[in-house]
């Protein structure tokens, strides 16, 4: 079907000893709502020769230095580092595409072999599968970073051209993760207003934020990484210019990518005016993250 080919070259993850009677299994998609119950036919299983990630962060909250790093999972070591000094632009989304972009120009990466690329931004892993899946770079960021995108997206294209072993991107979050809580407990939260987003106190997680809020009359908490209004800004055109504005959805950002729903929220005003800007843009989306910018007022 039309739908299931959109799906074609995402990542996901599912538990084999959970078949359902029928033999299908329920495959959680990387940017999908909800999961989805597929045949194993039409699952390709990796079995990753290479297991890397690629990520951006800093040391505390107060540091103005970023550092984009690039990390061997298997063996548990930084392969690159390279440091991003903050400069107002969307250093999370820029940083992965230039620690990315240093990596394979600077390693290879077997080509029979299967290999995973893990990435705490979920717009890029998709923008990557699909530059896989399709053989093409239609599929496009925002101009600002289209054309580093597009150096990545050659070597990926011309790698796959060979049909040697599948180069697969996996949306890998730092501190939150999708199924830590029910995403419909997040947002009606922050609709009730019953949510407090502060510098997390903890000398572990010093780079975060972390966020206390209400589900089903308890309280509960989650850390969260946030890089700034500039890069809650590149996120939401980055997702429009991809055509996937639904993923913008407060319902669906709170499941599918809940950093991003709590960065969003604590910067739902420039969400806002970010989404008045981008055309065509639904004026119902633009009327829901009104209503959170109100709820996340209230709660202030």
């Amino acid at each position: 079907s039309a739908k299931g080919g959109k799906l074609n070259g995402s990542a996901a993850c599912f538990d084999p000893t959970k078949k359902q009677q029928d033999g299908r299994l329920a495959v959680t998609i990387d940017g999908v709502p909800d999961q989805l119950s597929l045949k194993p036919a039409n699952l390709y299983i990796l079995e990753p020769f290479m297991d890397m990630a690629v990520a951006v962060g800093r040391t505390d909250l107060r540091s103005d230095q970023f550092m984009a790093t690039t990390i061997d999972q298997k063996l548990g070591k930084r392969v690159t580092v390279q440091l991003l000094p903050a400069d107002g632009t969307a250093l999370r989304s820029k940083g992965t595409l230039i620690a990315l972009n240093d990596y394979l120009r600077q390693h290879r990466i077997p080509e029979e072999k299967d290999a995973v690329i893990h990435l705490t931004d979920l717009n890029l892993a998709r923008l990557f599968n699909t530059y896989v899946a399709q053989q093409n770079t239609t599929q496009q960021l925002s101009a600002s970073q289209q054309p580093l995108a597009n150096t990545a997206g050659k070597y990926l294209m011309k790698r796959n051209h060979k049909k040697g072993g599948i180069l697969l991107f996996k949306y890998q979050p730092f501190r939150i993760h999708r199924g830590d809580r029910p995403a419909t407990g997040r947002l009606e939260a922050v609709l009730n207003s019953k949510f407090h987003i502060y510098p997390c106190p903890c000398n572990t997680f010093l780079d975060s934020l972390e966020v206390r809020f209400v589900i089903s009359g308890r309280s509960t908490h989650e850390f969260f990484l946030d890089f700034g209004q500039d890069e809650t800004i590149q996120y939401v055109k980055n997702a429009h210019c991809m055509q996937e504005v639904d993923r913008l959805k407060p319902e669906t950002l709170a499941d599918v990518d809940p950093q991003l729903f709590w960065s969003s929220v604590l910067h739902s005003k420039v969400v806002v005016k970010t989404l008045k800007n981008l055309e065509p843009c639904p004026d119902d989306l633009i009327q829901r993250w009104s209503n959170i910018y109100r709820c996340y007022i209230q709660s202030s």
